[in-house]
């Protein structure tokens, strides 16, 4: 079943989704990336990025709810890192949603700043630098050419790292998004959209073969808990 990728139109991708049960869907989403320890992945990968006196540019693409952005900050306060967060997302209530979020969980002050914009991240023409530009769980949604053109998207954008943190197309992982829906979500969104994804994912071979066509040669890929994968990029 596995074999070969399955790429569908999952329903929290659907342009015309009701604001109420998307931001139930994102509730969910935000328990599993908080027991698959996402934010902390991530963060372990761009700490060794910040420089004593500078402010850390992070960029998170597709942001969804924005927990995995909001948790880095709060690493990243922990660390006493300086940091400007911005995440990206197509969607209106996802951006609305994460900046809620964030009003809630993180203090806004000149040294930890985060802030949510609504921006396509393959057809989108907003530029700017950050010192990281990483995506969560987002790769997967993708044809493999937009794969492509995000990972080329990326590249442009970041001075010193891209990151990409996604599901593993295998039968562990499937198994563990059929359980794992349920127990830690009552959306039926996430229930039925989580199994679909690791339909969609990539393997890691596939991934490398996306990445060489990007044009980003040298890739790092380290597996994780619950059956994830971490790409880590350089330029040379």
């Amino acid at each position: 079943m596995l074999k070969q990728r399955k790429l569908q139109d999952e329903l929290m991708d659907a342009p015309d989704l009701d604001p109420l049960p998307h931001q139930q869907a994102l509730k969910g989403l935000r328990r599993i990336n908080f027991f698959s320890r996402t934010a902390k992945q991530l963060w372990q990968h761009i700490r060794p990025y910040a420089c004593p006196g500078t402010t850390l540019r992070i960029l998170d693409i597709g942001s969804g709810g924005g927990d995995v952005l909001c948790r880095i900050v709060q690493h990243a306060q922990t660390d006493g890192i300086p940091v400007h967060a911005s995440g990206w997302d197509i969607s209106k209530t996802a951006c609305k949603f994460a900046t809620d979020h964030a009003s809630k969980v993180l203090p806004q002050n000149s040294q930890w700043l985060v802030n949510f914009e609504n921006e396509d991240a393959i057809h989108g023409t907003q530029g700017g630098t950050f010192d990281v530009v990483f995506c969560s769980l987002f790769l997967h949604h993708l044809t493999s050419q937009d794969a492509v053109t995000l990972l080329q998207r990326m590249k442009g954008l970041a001075i010193r790292a891209v990151l990409v943190d996604d599901l593993l197309r295998n039968h562990w992982g499937y198994a563990l998004a059929c359980l794992g829906t349920r127990l830690l979500s009552r959306s039926r969104i996430v229930h039925v959209d989580g199994p679909m994804s690791v339909e969609a994912a990539f393997t890691e071979a596939e991934l490398r073969q996306l990445c060489q066509a990007a044009g980003m040669e040298g890739v790092r890929v380290h597996r994780h808990w619950p059956s994830r994968f971490l790409m880590h990029w350089t330029p040379t």
